[in-house]
This record gives C-alpha cells, sequence and structure tokens, in this order.
C-alpha cells in the first residue's frame, strides 16, 4: 500500500538502490565463500538504466559496485570493461562530486583491468578532472594515476 503511494519514478529510483545494495553485498559474499562472482553485463545495464533518472546515490553505488566487480574478477572483466567507458565517462561530470569520485574510482577500476586501449581513450577526460573544483575528485585522480603508474601491466 505504502508503494502505491509514491510517484513511479520514486519507486523505480528506490527498486534499483535495493538492487546495487544486495548486488554489492553479493559480490562482498562471493569472494569469501569463492563463489562466482556477478556477470558484468547485468552491472552494466543497470548502471546505464541509472544513468537515465541520475540520482547521486545511484549512481555512487553503482560505480562502487563496479570497482568491486572489476577486483573480484580481472579475468572476465576484462573483455566487457569497453562497455563502461562511456557511461563512466559521462559520469564524470555529474554535479555532485561524490558521484564524481565515485566515477574516477570506477574508471581506475576498468582501464586497471581492461585492454591497454582504454587508457588512451580516457586520458583527456580524466586530465580535465585536475582542474575539478572539488578537491576529493582531484585526490581521487591523483590517486587513480598513481596507482595506474605502478601496477598497470602496460605502463
Amino acid at each position: 500500500m505504502f508503494m502505491t503511494l509514491l510517484p513511479i519514478s520514486v519507486f523505480i529510483n528506490l527498486r534499483r538502490l535495493a538492487g546495487f545494495s544486495s548486488w554489492s553485498a553479493a559480490i562482498a559474499l562471493s569472494s569469501l565463500f569463492n563463489l562466482p562472482p556477478l556477470h558484468y553485463s547485468h552491472v552494466h545495464f543497470l548502471f546505464v538504466s541509472c544513468r537515465l533518472f541520475s540520482a547521486p546515490t545511484l549512481l555512487q553505488d553503482s560505480c562502487d559496485c563496479i570497482c568491486k566487480l572489476a577486483d573480484r574478477c580481472p579475468q572476465r572483466f576484462h573483455m566487457a570493461a569497453g562497455l563502461l567507458v562511456k557511461p563512466l565517462l559521462a559520469t564524470l561530470v555529474h554535479q555532485h562530486s561524490r558521484v564524481r569520485v565515485a566515477a574516477v574510482k570506477a574508471v581506475g577500476s576498468v582501464v586497471q583491468q581492461g585492454q591497454s586501449e582504454l587508457l588512451e581513450e580516457v586520458r583527456t577526460a580524466m586530465a580535465q578532472r585536475t582542474m575539478d573544483d572539488s578537491p576529493s575528485v582531484r585526490k581521487a585522480l591523483y590517486a587513480v594515476a598513481i596507482d595506474w603508474l605502478l601496477n598497470h601491466r602496460d605502463r
């Protein structure tokens, strides 16, 4: 009865938020019990669909979920990383700094686990974030750049 009183967009956002929190928990549990992780195509579909509503909490949770999935199964994530680059680059210019921080970290994870061509694709967008108004975004960007310099396969 409570859900019928809410507008449909609020209901959809609540369902997506509940979905991402359970997906994040599923990724964490799969690493504890050596279970197979979630499939990357589901995360890609939910991330792209969350971009339509641009709710800051949903975008931040979806970026965190992408980071966890990239760290959990780098072998399977390697081939699908290219699908996530364009939506993540669009998220880098979001109005909330918390979303931009999460997007910078997600781009870092995608490039770290993806093909070597992805670094060339995200280079200019990430360079523009060095002039971001928020110090937390710049700090996250520098941490990602240092991680790339130290640990990227094709450096």
